[in-house]
């Protein structure tokens, strides 16, 4: 069984293959892609990564994966200035996620989709190389104010994911509704 967004996530790396090095040249920050459902971003890019190489089906990918990393590396300073750029963008859109529950009392449906959002910010605050203490201060933040609604449980995306997201780092990704 394979997980629900896995062509899309293949799309999108093939997509970066050829479009990576214009993203990163470019002032834009969610760079639309042809027959792809999400921009080209870092956090996007990084989601996709992370879940391919979790379920091993990156090697079907591997020449535009390699082609992928090895531009990621060599164009560094802009890789992080962009995902800099995209970190306010998330950290608004999980505030904005936090504050709705917080309203309504409890969690819904949506979390499973939505959270994928705070899953992003902690893939960009790892792929820099100095962390930016204040946002994730900010997230934490958000993850306490959260937590509170959030009882804990069973991994909530499909189960072959679960060993690329560790509980032990991503907490809100085990939980259960009320």
């Amino acid at each position: 069984m394979s997980y629900q967004g896995m062509e899309d996530d293949i799309r999108l790396i093939l997509a970066a293959g050829e479009e990576l090095a214009q993203y990163l040249s470019s002032p834009i920050i969610l760079w639309r892609v042809k027959h792809c459902n999400q921009p080209l971003s870092p956090g996007n890019l990084l989601l996709a990564i992370t879940r391919l190489k979790t379920v091993n089906e990156i090697a079907v990918q591997h020449d535009e994966m390699n082609k992928v990393e090895k531009l990621i590396d060599t164009r560094r300073q802009a890789w992080e200035n962009r995902a800099r750029q995209e970190i306010p963008l998330r950290l608004n859109q999980y505030r904005e996620l936090v504050d709705e529950y917080l309203e309504q009392g409890a969690i819904d449906a949506s979390y499973r989709s939505n959270i994928s959002t705070r899953v992003k910010l902690d893939l960009l605050f790892r792929s820099l190389a100095a962390e930016p203490y204040v946002e994730q201060r900010k997230a934490q933040e958000l993850d306490r104010q959260l937590g509170a609604l959030l009882p804990e449980g069973d991994f909530i995306w499909e189960p072959e994911l679960e060993t690329g997201f560790p509980k032990s780092i991503y907490a809100y990704l085990y939980v259960r509704k009320k």
